[in-house]
């Protein structure tokens, strides 16, 4: 769903098409459920999480972009006392004034919808990311050595822990201050003799106390170097390894 798409199938208003119809989602969300108009069709929470899965590679941001973006045109075509024409179903639709405004508020109402359903998603993915990860020991059930390193820069206050087991490699990330204000991606690199690959990204948006496990095995760096940069652009941080590791 592009940003044209998002805003011809958004809400006319209930003016044209009636008494606004809630319609709960059958996900387990605590999100409120969107509001639902005629020209809307079926806008469920389980269609939009499955348009940012396949067509945006789980990037809720993306969408949330396009929303966002969107949403500020429209507030400001209504700031210089212009209307705003939307086409759907073969039919021309033109809104100013009261419409206008009652338009923007259903649309404000969706995207707050967006953010807790991304919000939900960012929780059930640093779970799975707990789960998968698990504990780290080599046989005898002795614990490797664990290295601790600090990442302080403006906003950012991370504690990166790295861990060597047998060539597989651990990092426990956690975020020590404030909850982040939008997601951002730990990348993982593979660095081999001043050249680097990124092998694994993820994006997140940590809470405040919040930890991740990302596991890299053996057989996914043959060089037994790595690298991971925190790539939080809302930090204004330039690019550089937060932290490195040969593992052998």
């Amino acid at each position: 769903m592009n940003c044209l798409k998002a805003c011809r199938h958004a809400a006319v208003l209930a003016v044209f098409f009636g008494v606004i119809v809630h319609s709960f989602s059958v996900q387990a969300s605590t999100c409120q459920p969107f509001p639902t108009l005629a020209l809307w069709g079926d806008y469920t929470h389980a269609k939009v999480i499955k348009m940012v899965s396949e067509r945006l590679e789980g990037d809720w941001s993306a969408y949330l972009s396009l929303l966002e973006n969107r949403q500020r045109m429209i507030k400001d075509l209504q700031s210089n006392g212009k209307s705003l024409t939307l086409k759907s179903k073969g039919k021309r639709y033109v809104l100013s004034g009261r419409k206008l405004a009652a338009y923007i508020r259903v649309a404000d109402r969706r995207n707050d919808i967006v953010r807790c359903l991304a919000d939900e998603a960012d929780q059930a993915q640093l779970s799975n990311f707990e789960t998968a990860a698990g504990s780290v020991k080599p046989a005898g059930g002795e614990t490797a050595d664990v290295e601790v390193a600090a990442v302080r820069q403006g906003r950012l206050d991370m504690e990166i822990k790295s861990q060597c087991v047998y060539g597989d490699t651990t990092f426990t990330i956690t975020n020590q201050g404030e909850a982040w204000p939008q997601r951002s991606a730990i990348d993982i690199y593979r660095l081999d003799r001043g050249r680097s690959q990124k092998i694994h990204s993820r994006r997140l948006r940590f809470a405040a106390g919040q930890s991740v496990k990302l596991k890299v095995p053996a057989a996914k760096n043959p060089t037994g170097q790595l690298g991971l940069f925190i790539d939080a652009p809302w930090a204004q941080r330039p690019f550089k390894m937060d932290r490195t590791l040969t593992c052998n």
